[in-house]
């Protein structure tokens, strides 16, 4: 029954594992989105403006 409890829990220990590994790669991923349009933004608007 011990077995039983155990196989029931790690699927949950594991979803849990892997939504956090998903939501902070994410997480990285759009900052560096964030951080790249930025200067290129940036560089646009200073083209546009001169």
């Amino acid at each position: 029954t011990e077995r039983n409890g155990v196989t029931n829990i790690t699927p949950v220990i594991l979803n849990r594992v892997a939504r956090g590994v998903f939501t902070t790669s994410f997480n990285q991923l759009t900052a560096q989105v964030k951080a790249m349009t930025v200067p290129v933004t940036l560089a646009r608007t200073g083209v546009i403006c001169t």
